[in-house]
């Protein structure tokens, strides 16, 4: 399935983001702590081929979720990007196998990304305002038709810039420094 995304930098709080998202009608889904393992492999360069191997630990007042998860090539430049994702739940049972089934096969869990995500719906647009360790209060608007929220989100009082990167790639940009 495609995803189409955009990230916008907060200059402000994250609770001060959420209020102003529930004013605009978006409801409350859940709480979450999220920690994100980047794959790498010796034969393919995931950073040259614009794709990414994640497995994500997500532990919310909802419950806890094991997802493993393919990213490929973005198909359009710019903030807003769109691309092939690929999502499979696994049962905690599940996990020591998969992960262990991807070391076998070269894969190595190198780059950890690190997040508290509260998430809001309206129809079908997801926000999620995320505070990343190390990097600071963003803002995620997925699904289709976003292009009026964003215009929206561009002259809201919070609004930091548009961000055509990853949470990974910033991570790794700022290391080089």
């Amino acid at each position: 399935m495609y995803e189409t995304e955009a990230k916008i930098r907060v200059n402000g709080s994250k609770e001060g983001v959420v209020t102003w998202f529930a004013s605009m009608g978006f409801q409350y889904v859940d709480t979450c702590y999220e920690e994100d393992v980047y794959f790498t492999h010796p034969c393919r360069d995931f950073a040259a081929t614009d794709e990414a191997l994640r497995f994500r630990y997500k532990r919310c007042s909802s419950g806890d979720a094991y997802l493993l998860t393919y990213k490929g090539p973005r198909v359009n430049e710019g903030f807003v990007k769109t691309r092939l994702e690929l999502e499979t739940r696994l049962e905690e049972s599940q996990v020591k196998s998969v992960l262990k089934t991807l070391e076998m096969l070269g894969f190595t869990g190198k780059f950890v990304v690190r997040k508290s995500r509260v998430t809001l719906r309206n129809g079908g647009i997801t926000v999620s305002v995320d505070e990343v360790e190390g990097l600071g209060v963003f803002v995620e608007v997925e699904g289709g038709g976003i292009e009026p929220l964003l215009r929206e989100v561009a002259s809201a009082p919070w609004f930091g810039g548009f961000v055509g990167k990853t949470y990974l790639e910033l991570m790794l940009e700022k290391s080089k420094v």
